[in-house]
């Protein structure tokens, strides 16, 4: 027989005080890891002092917060250091319960949820916003955010100093002002977000701008854009991003859609920028402003979009501007794969490869059902070792290195990813 005294390393005897001790600490240990994630339910008042108080008092608390009925944050929150009713700081699951009557509703405020959670894990799942201003819902730092199931009707534009413009963003994934979010992994799923923009507004609807190690934007649909539908530009480390199977239109507007560093004025039913691997594939998109892009690659590395339904529906005897275009590639875009796109209606390109791009395929684009009134496909000055595969319609070549060859059987995939 083994005893106590034979088994501690000092051959002394264990105190039965010190041994009851060591087994409450263990037996405590036990039950506080078999506890489940706290979790609070939250009940909408329809009072903003009420509602504001009680919902950041649970997401402070952790864990799951489950949300019930009709919320008002009209008026709540802070100013400093930048506008917001909740601030999230910590990893808390916010989850509307929906029932007969739709999805739980928050109305006003100036950007609802602000997430600035470095490393922590926040998720906001079915909510209906209604009438915030200057966004519905910010991330300036997480671990893993998610945005899903979440429906957005318009927001209403507030002056931005820097850019001496009034805008407006559905989903904000940035640090504002100007400031851009890091992020570990990104995903923003099956919402819609309509803007609800007026002609002179400036509105985006999913807007990401930081460095992000994994991004998921999929399934979203967005209406009424007027500058940008989803626009995602990598900064830093850059964004690694999935863009896939969202519906997105952008609406005509006064916005000019010209280029005007530093502060451009370009429009785009998807754009992707800077730093960072895109794949653009099987979105459905919709341009109604006669100066717009349906997806612009804009310095961009290794890019693939693919397999996109692009509609460009101008207003009845609109002239297509200089920006008008399927999909555009400019500034200095390297390795750009714009693959078996469907381009239709009337612009003035079908795809359009601009300004100092390098080594572009596009490859078997659809545009039987386009009226260009330039050329289906157009290479710039200053464009080099661009590769084009089974185009069919015109074409318009000032590059350098330009290539142009029907797609044979046993032609190489160039669009495979």
């Amino acid at each position: 027989m083994i005893t106590f005294a034979e088994r501690h390393p000092n051959d002394r005897p264990i105190d039965s005080r010190s041994l009851n001790g060591v087994l409450v600490a263990c037996l405590a240990s036990a039950f506080l890891v078999a506890l489940p994630a706290l979790a609070t339910d939250v009940y909408g008042t329809g009072s903003p002092a009420h509602d504001v108080a009680n919902v950041q008092a649970a997401v402070d608390g952790g864990g799951t917060v489950y949300l019930h009925g009709n919320f008002d944050f009209t008026g709540g929150g802070t100013n400093a250091p930048t506008p917001r009713v909740i601030t999230v700081t910590r990893t808390v699951q916010i989850a509307g319960v929906e029932t007969k009557a739709g999805l739980p509703t928050i109305r006003g405020g100036e950007t609802a949820f602000f997430v600035d959670a470095p490393g922590m894990d926040v998720t906001l799942d079915g909510v209906h916003f209604v009438g915030q201003s200057t966004s519905a819902v910010t991330i300036a730092a997480a671990g893993n955010a998610v945005v899903s199931r979440c429906v957005i009707d318009g927001v209403i534009p507030s002056l931005d100093p820097l850019l001496n413009l009034s805008v407006s963003w559905g989903i904000n994934v940035s640090r504002p002002p100007m400031g851009t979010a890091v992020i570990d992994s990104l995903d923003i799923e099956r919402n819609v977000v309509d803007m609800l923009a007026t002609s002179t507004d400036n509105t985006l609807g999913i807007f990401v701008a930081g460095s992000v190690d994994a991004a998921s934007i999929d399934r979203n649909v967005v209406r009424n854009a007027t500058a940008h539908a989803i626009d995602v530009r990598g900064f830093g480390d850059g964004v690694n991003a999935d863009i896939e199977r969202n519906d997105v239109a952008v609406m005509a507007s006064e916005r000019s859609g010209i280029s005007m560093p530093p502060n451009d004025r370009l429009i785009t039913g998807i754009r992707v920028s800077g730093t960072g691997s895109y794949s653009v594939l099987f979105n459905d998109v919709r341009i109604e402003h006669p100066n717009a892009a349906g997806i612009r690659l804009q310095t961009t590395t290794d890019t693939i979009a693919a397999n996109n339904n692009i509609v460009m529906a101008l207003p009845h005897r609109t002239t297509p501007g200089s920006q008008s275009a399927g999909v555009q590639i400019i500034r200095k875009t390297m390795d750009a794969r714009i693959c078996r796109n469907t381009v239709a209606g009337i612009a003035r390109t079908g795809v359009s490869v601009l300004t100092a791009a390098d080594d572009t395929v596009i490859a078997l684009t659809d545009d039987t059902g386009l009226a260009s009134t330039f050329a289906d496909v157009e290479v710039d000055v200053g464009v080099t070792d661009t590769l084009i595969v089974g185009e069919s319609g015109t074409i318009s070549d000032k590059g350098t290195g330009t290539v142009v060859t029907p797609n044979p059987t046993g032609h190489p995939d160039y669009c495979a990813s």
